[in-house]
Order: structure tokens, then sequence, then C-alpha cells
């Protein structure tokens, strides 16, 4: 089963040849969603704060929040 295969690999038993092709997609796959959601929450977070304390967006307009969201996480949260 897949949770046998994941306690495998957590083990950190080096014999990958048994592991299905199916198991680095979904790695794939569900890191590629988390990065979405973190870049989305930390957009949104980040406008919020600026409407709430009336902050204008200074380059970018309309696209501030989601391209310093992306390119600068860590200066983003510094921010806040």
């Amino acid at each position: 089963t897949a949770y046998s295969i994941a306690l495998e690999i957590m083990e950190g038993s080096r014999n990958y040849q048994n592991i299905p092709a199916y198991i680095p997609v979904l790695k794939f796959i569900g890191a590629m969603l988390f990065t979405i959601w973190s870049v989305y929450a930390l957009m949104k977070t980040r406008e919020n704060i600026r409407a709430k304390y009336s902050i204008p967006e200074e380059s970018c307009k309309g696209y501030e929040d989601l391209v310093c969201s992306m390119c600068c996480s860590c200066c983003v949260v510094a921010q806040m």
C-alpha cells in the first residue's frame, strides 16, 4: 500500500526500485499546490494589511502584492 511505501521511504531504506511511479508525481503535485497556496495566503495577508493601514501601492499597480509575495516572501513577512 502507499502507507507502507511511505514508511519505507521515511525509514531511509535505499531500495528505491520498488517505489511506484506515481509517488514522485504525487510529491511534485503536493509541493506545487503548497507553494501556490503559500504565495496566495501571503499575498492576501499583505493586501489586507495594506488596506487596513491605507498603504498605497508604489510599483506594479494592481500586482504589487503578488509580485512581492512570489519574488521575496521573506521580505514580505518582515514588512508585516
